[in-house]
């Protein structure tokens, strides 16, 4: 799969963003709806398991919007996860698939 030059560390989606020095994680939680995301440093950007900084609910953010819009590499990578997308849909404000 193309991650658009993300990658997966430890199971979580790790985009870095090295002109800002940071990096986005996103992880899918257990119940495959939950999706959590986060910057981190990029010299933190392997730590996948830490809660500092603190994960960030991806619903209602627009993250999470044009991740489902443009049915990104985000997007493309939480649905391979096993992703219960019409769930993720309805709670996301009922974005049409």
């Amino acid at each position: 799969m193309d991650l658009g030059g993300a990658r997966e560390i430890n199971g979580v989606f790790v985009q870095e963003y090295s002109d800002i020095g940071k990096a986005m994680q996103i992880r899918l939680g257990d119940d495959n709806v939950e999706i959590r995301f986060r910057q981190v440093p990029v010299e933190k950007m392997h730590d996948t398991s830490s809660d500092d900084p603190t994960w960030d609910n991806a619903y209602g953010s627009t993250f999470l919007y044009h991740w489902i819009a443009g049915n990104s590499p985000e997007w493309q990578w939480l649905k391979a996860k096993g992703l219960n997308e019409p769930a993720a849909r309805l709670r996301q404000g009922g974005l049409k698939t």
